[in-house]
């Protein structure tokens, strides 16, 4: 099977840069096939000790991966000539970082969520437990109505905001962007203690490609002397980061020794490992255990796009329809039932996001929804590129995002995603028409 997997692989590699020129899209596709592969490939040597993942199940994960590059290559460049969109991207970025609405409401956000954070620090160290299983105080936030929405979704959209205009700032650096950078900074630790979650620094490092691809002028990959500071510097603080979020997670203290510090970064490289191929144990399983069929069957878009589902569902209970929303009947399964990855351990929620797909509409879901997706993604670059837009760059750098995070799960079933479209989608509607007048 290695050898089918490296032949497909290196098949859509070829597609990939014989079908898109440009070099935002070149990227997408390189890194999301990298990512896709390695782990695949790490997958079937087995080098986690996790169970064996049956031949047919790899076909299923190609089919979606080829079905993704396929439907990038699909659409077609008409313009020859670009706008000038590095610069124009550039140029609202830097507005955005020297915004005042958009600096109060960071600051505000920044210690609202500050005594979250500290608290979640306090439960961690006394329980001895780490974060994870001592107090979960983002669980304890998704039960309170406001809370959720100012965790889960004001949170999450300033993130999400956060983390491109950090690593413009980084790469533009001029010393009026300190304090800026220093906030920045501040509101993405606060939310990833909160979070407890390692994969925030993986997600910022995702921000730092697409940015840089974005805003680069040349169009073509060049390392100043001041990038490569730059680089350096994200790839410390993240390091430092991660190994914060290593100990805080399992332990619920930090150490600063240089022994301590390179234990928890050969423990989270492991742990990355870890988690990009037991999604495919737990893919495997749920064929073997035929989920469709204890989910009732096919779910036709309503599995994929289970955190709209609520929203929908919603609506028609007011109208006397009582539909159960597959928020509650999938992914909360997903979250609540511990599957066995190995002898001795389990896993939950992390079936890769080809799972929501194929509950929808089997295998035919399992191409169709990638391709459509690589579809959007080629056309946002194509957006980008031919109006420079700062909302449309915020729409393709997290479309990014979740195609690579596809290999753990599918964000549609999320709630707040959608949240963050309708801010960008009506970003977008309000400077284009400014545009226009």
């Amino acid at each position: 099977m290695l050898v089918i997997i490296l032949l497909v692989f290196l098949i859509l590699f070829f597609i990939s840069m014989r079908c898109l020129k440009d070099i935002v899209s070149q990227s997408i596709a390189f890194f999301f096939l990298f990512y896709w592969g390695v782990s695949l490939v790490l997958s079937n040597l087995g080098l986690f000790n996790l169970f064996d993942v049956r031949t047919s199940t790899y076909l299923y994960f190609l089919l979606g991966v080829s079905a993704f590059i396929l439907g990038m290559a699909a659409v077609e460049r008409r313009e020859k000539n670009f706008f000038p969109y590095a610069e124009k991207i550039s140029k609202d970025l830097a507005e955005l970082a020297l915004n005042k609405f958009f600096i109060v409401a960071q600051i505000v956000l920044t210690v609202y969520l500050a005594k979250y954070a500290i608290l979640s620090m306090a439960i961690a160290k006394v329980s001895g437990k780490g974060a994870m299983q001592g107090g979960d105080v983002a669980a304890v936030l998704r039960t309170v109505p406001y809370l959720e929405f100012i965790y889960s979704v004001a949170g999450n959209i300033t993130f999400n905001i956060t983390c491109p205009l950090l690593m413009y700032l980084i790469l533009r650096f001029q010393k009026k962007y300190i304090p800026r950078i220093i906030l920045c900074l501040l509101f993405i630790a606060v939310f990833a203690i909160i979070n407890g979650g390692r994969s925030l620094f993986v997600i910022a490092a995702l921000y730092f490609v697409i940015t840089y691809t974005c805003v680069n002028k040349q169009q073509k990959f060049s390392f100043s002397k001041e990038k490569i500071i730059a680089t350096v510097i994200l790839i410390a603080v993240s390091l430092v980061g991660i190994s914060f979020m290593t100990q805080y997670r399992d332990r619920g203290n930090f150490e600063v020794d240089l022994e301590t510090f390179s234990e928890s970064i050969s423990e989270s490289g492991e742990k990355v490992g870890l988690y990009s191929t037991l999604p495919f144990v737990m893919f495997d399983y749920a064929l073997k255990q035929d989920y469709l069929q204890m989910f009732d069957g096919y779910q036709f878009g309503r599995a994929t796009f289970a955190g709209f589902d609520i929203y929908v569902t919603g609506v028609l209970k007011t109208f006397g329809f009582d539909l159960v929303n597959t928020n509650v009947k999938i992914t909360h399964y997903l979250q609540e039932t511990w599957v066995p990855i190995t002898n001795k351990n389990t896993a939950n929620y992390a079936y890769t996001g080809i799972l929501q797909h194929y509950l929808d509409f089997g295998l035919f879901g399992i191409f169709i929804f990638p391709f459509v997706f690589g579809l959007i993604t080629r056309y946002l670059v194509f957006k980008v590129q031919t109006t420079g837009n700062v909302f449309i760059f915020l729409f393709l750098s997290f479309a990014f995002f979740m195609a690579i995070h596809s290999v753990f799960t599918c964000y549609f079933i999320k709630t707040w995603p959608y949240w963050y479209f309708a801010f960008l989608l009506i970003g977008y509607l309000k400077t284009n028409q400014n545009n226009r007048v």
